[in-house]
């Protein structure tokens, strides 16, 4: 008879030849002694990742594919499909992990029945880790459901301190709510889909367990491009920041939030969405992963999209801005200005990489 399979590890990739080997070590060299799959998806590589991955010859790696590159949510629907896991672990293929984690993760959920269990990141570029010393919380930490509605709450009003909740990778997450509530990846977007996911989770489950524990490395690229770059090389419109805007409100509304609040949160995460993608574009083309020109013209196509659309109008006049964040970026907004909005966007991504090389 077969062992129960403990764990599904998925891991969606595209174009992987240069990092899938050290992504595969850590996973195949994990101490963890029960029994766990390795689901692949091929998201429509032209380089020789699969090639690698056959090569290891490993009977508990499955491989499947997509006929082209549909993006990270397609590819991971398709794993989660296929998986048979009592618990799901998202791994990014150009990440690796620590040979403890499956064990640490899955004993103490295993013990105390948790729906999700998640672990702190390292931040690696360059060999260096720019997250030493840096926590999501102080200390081990359980959230009941009441716990996990005030971070709801403080998501977008401290996005910075509060981010690990709404992540996706370097957790344990029960497979029966997923599937049994129907929960997928939004195929329609390249970039949000990963937090949309998680909150239409944490809007089902009873508990999460948070460790305090580098047990992630998630592998700073400079030379890659993010899923909002290529999303908005590619086209991404305006309407699918509203697409997520209704995800949060779903999820707000599933968790007992009264209207007023759901209004309020939603309409706040909206913005918040939009000037995350502004500022991440722009710390793109400050670090050459878009061609400067090109990645100028885009983003004054989208500036233009942002200034002339009412709905975002709307909600930036009541956007409370974090101490963290830049506030001439919702002014800006507020006045319809985009020589303004292309300055503060430039000078915030700036500020953001200056802060993290420092390690602040």
């Amino acid at each position: 008879m077969r062992d129960e399979i403990c764990i599904s590890v998925i891991i969606p990739f595209y174009n992987s030849q240069d990092h899938i080997d050290n992504c595969l070590d850590t996973l195949q060299k994990q101490y963890f002694k029960k029994t766990y799959e390795i689901i692949m998806i091929d998201d429509g590589s032209t380089d020789k990742t699969v090639e690698k991955i056959i090569k290891r010859n490993n009977p508990f790696i499955k491989i499947f594919h997509l006929k082209e590159n549909k993006g990270p949510a397609a590819a991971r629907n398709l794993g989660l499909k296929n998986s048979s896991g009592k618990y799901i672990f998202f791994l990014d293929a150009d990440d690796t992990i620590s040979l403890d984690i499956l064990t640490k993760l899955y004993d103490e959920v295993l013990e105390n029945q948790y729906d999700v269990i998640f672990c702190d990141k390292k931040w690696i570029e360059n060999s260096q880790n720019q997250r030493t010393n840096i926590f999501l919380y102080s200390e081990n930490k359980i959230l009941y459901e009441d716990e996990i509605k005030i971070e709801m709450k403080k998501r977008f009003l401290d996005p910075v301190s509060n981010v690990g909740l709404f992540g996706l990778t370097g957790r344990l997450i029960k497979r029966s709510i997923i599937i049994n509530n129907e929960i997928f990846f939004d195929e329609k977007l390249r970039y949000l889909e990963d937090e949309t996911f998680s909150w239409r989770i944490l809007s089902k489950i009873k508990s999460v367990k948070y460790l305090k524990d580098q047990l992630y490395h998630y592998n700073v690229n400079p030379n890659i491009n993010s899923a909002l770059s290529e999303g908005l090389r590619k086209g991404f419109p305006i309407s699918n920041f509203k697409v997520a805007r209704d995800y949060i409100k779903e999820s707000l509304a599933n968790s007992g939030f009264d209207q007023k609040s759901i209004e309020n949160l939603s309409n706040q995460a909206f913005i918040f969405f939009i000037i995350s993608a502004l500022v991440s574009f722009s710390k793109s083309i400050a670090l050459g992963k878009i061609e400067k020109f090109t990645g100028m013209e885009i983003r004054n196509d989208f500036i233009k999209k942002i200034i002339n659309d009412k709905e975002i109008l709307s909600a930036a006049k009541n956007y409370k801005r974090s101490k963290l964040e830049s506030f001439l970026i919702p002014l800006a907004m507020r006045l319809k200005s985009r020589m303004l909005l292309k300055y503060a966007c430039t000078k915030r991504a700036n500020q953001i990489l200056s802060l993290r090389r420092k390690n602040i």
